[in-house]
């Protein structure tokens, strides 16, 4: 693996997970990744998972606060 800075699956999972629990399955380890997809594929997809990670408190907060708690109204529904 070229960047060893990049979070394994486990941590993203672990960091994901902390307030919605996610499922995700077994969850394979970046060397088992790179044997099925190669590196840089690899690479890029755990590059952008660690951002979305980065910003998804944010953008769930902001998504809650849209909806303003009525998650039953039909405006307010995500399709």
């Amino acid at each position: 693996m070229r960047d060893d800075r990049l979070p394994e699956p486990a941590e993203l999972h672990a960091h994901l997970s902390r307030r919605y629990r996610l499922d995700w399955g077994d969850l394979p380890d970046r060397q088992s990744i790179v044997a099925e997809f190669g590196v840089n594929a690899t690479e890029r997809s755990l590059a952008l998972l660690a951002r979305a990670a980065r910003v998804e408190p944010r953008v769930t907060a902001d998504m809650l606060a849209s909806m303003d708690g009525a998650m039953f109204r039909t405006t307010s529904r995500i399709a």
